[in-house]
C-alpha cells in the first residue's frame, strides 16, 4: 500500500506526508497545533524552504477554511 501523499501550501508541490510539516486547525476551537496526530483540517508545508511563508494568515486561512488571526499563529514548531 503507498503512503499518503500532501500538497505544500506555498510551492504546491506534492510530496510523502512524512516529510511535510503538518498544521492543523483543532475543531473545538481557535487554535493552531503542530502535529500529525489528531483530527482537523490541516495545511502542510515544506519544512526547509516554506515554513515561513506558510504562517502568513491570509494563505492559512485559505488552507484550513476558517479566518485566522495573527496570534492564533504559533511562533514554533
Amino acid at each position: 500500500m503507498s503512503e499518503p501523499v500532501r500538497r505544500c501550501v506555498v510551492c504546491k508541490t506534492r510530496r510523502p506526508q512524512r516529510e511535510l510539516l503538518r498544521l492543523r486547525s483543532h475543531p473545538q476551537g481557535k487554535t493552531l497545533v503542530w502535529g500529525h496526530r489528531g483530527v482537523g483540517r490541516s495545511a502542510y508545508a515544506c519544512p526547509e524552504t516554506c515554513q515561513a511563508a506558510m504562517m502568513e494568515p491570509a494563505r492559512l486561512a485559505r488552507a484550513l477554511k476558517r479566518p485566522i488571526s495573527p496570534d492564533e499563529i504559533p511562533l514554533t514548531i
